[in-house]
């Protein structure tokens, strides 16, 4: 577990992530948004499946930060998590697609 360590914005992680209504768990990989140092991280949903929202970013090199398949971001797809869901650390996105994640959400929450 990496309960201990700080992670930073645009870091690709895997955790164990909660089905929206709470009763099941799956093994996700997810994007860093914020961690306010204590034990909770704010990430973004990783997935394979490609959806067709407004609210998703294909990941452009994704082989290079450590996902086996093509992945989408699903900006509007938030949660809090005890850092102790964290399996392990993956890789970063680059500058470029983090950058295009802030325009998402900026878009998201209409600022």
């Amino acid at each position: 577990m990496f309960m201990m360590n700080n992670y930073k914005y645009g870091g690709i992680i895997l955790l164990n992530f909660p089905f929206s209504n709470i009763s099941e768990i799956k093994k996700r990989r997810a994007l860093v948004l914020v961690d306010s140092e204590d034990n909770d991280i704010l990430v973004c949903r990783i997935t394979g499946q490609i959806y067709n929202s407004i609210y998703d970013i294909l990941i452009k090199d994704y082989l290079a930060i450590g996902l086996k398949i093509s992945s989408v971001i699903r900006i509007h797809k938030i949660a809090t998590l005890e850092k102790s869901m964290i399996s392990k650390k993956l890789g970063e996105l680059n500058k470029f697609q983090k950058n295009e994640v802030f325009e998402k959400l900026k878009l998201l929450f209409n600022l």
